[in-house]
């Protein structure tokens, strides 16, 4: 498979694929990756697992 079609099925850049791939995630099928990336991702590093809604851009406080 490729990575594009990864990043684009899971939600994330192609940059991202690589990185996981180098920690292990399996790249034969979309529905693998998924499953590797929900066992082995920890939550609070995703977008999803922020606290408060926090998006991670810096906010002016001007």
């Amino acid at each position: 498979m490729k990575k594009t079609e990864l990043a684009h099925g899971m939600g994330i850049s192609r940059q991202m694929v690589y990185k996981l791939i180098k920690q292990g995630m399996p790249v034969d099928s979309l529905e693998a990756a998924r499953a590797w990336r929900k066992r082995n991702i920890y939550l609070f590093m995703s977008k999803d697992g922020r606290i408060g809604g926090n998006s991670g851009m810096k906010r002016s406080y001007r």
